[in-house]
């Protein structure tokens, strides 16, 4: 469920290897990231090992926290099992976002719905999800460069 955030409960990572963010400040949220010495590739999240080439030789890195919108898709249904979302669904974007240093990833994406487009330039923002017991968790979510609104 999608809520404020829980007062005195630590913020974990939805995922870990996936971003980098203090606790004080979840707004200055970094996308994690894994380079490969060996043939330059860069993919998303820490890994031990390259994702093209096999290789071991990895460096994690931040990734750009700006993109531009590649393309996307509309989820008008709840997705199935326990989502965390708000309690009344709401149509949301999934978007191919393409970074400024030229990954492209899949994230959800903030905002309404039928504003959004091809070649809209997007900023990472934090995504705050409590779960049924209370625990904070944080994830990410892209939305049009410009908006002041940061929503957790």
């Amino acid at each position: 469920m999608l809520t404020d955030i829980k007062d005195g409960t630590e913020i974990l990572p939805v995922k870990d290897g996936l971003i980098e963010f203090s606790q004080e400040d979840i707004g200055g949220l970094h996308l994690l990231g894994s380079f490969c010495n060996a043939c330059n590739e860069v993919s998303m999240g820490t890994n031990a090992l390259c994702m093209n080439c096999g290789g071991k030789e990895i460096k994690t890195i931040r990734l750009s926290r700006d993109g531009v919108l590649w393309s996307y898709t509309i989820i008008r249904h709840r997705p199935p099992g326990d989502y965390l979302g708000e309690d009344e669904f709401k149509p949301f974007g999934l978007g191919l976002v393409e970074l400024d240093d030229g990954i492209k990833i899949m994230a959800p994406m903030e905002g309404a719905v039928d504003a959004f487009h091809i070649g809209m330039k997007l900023v990472l923002r934090p995504w705050v999800l409590v779960s049924k017991d209370g625990q904070n968790y944080l994830a990410f979510r892209y939305a049009e460069q410009g908006e002041l609104e940061v929503k957790c």
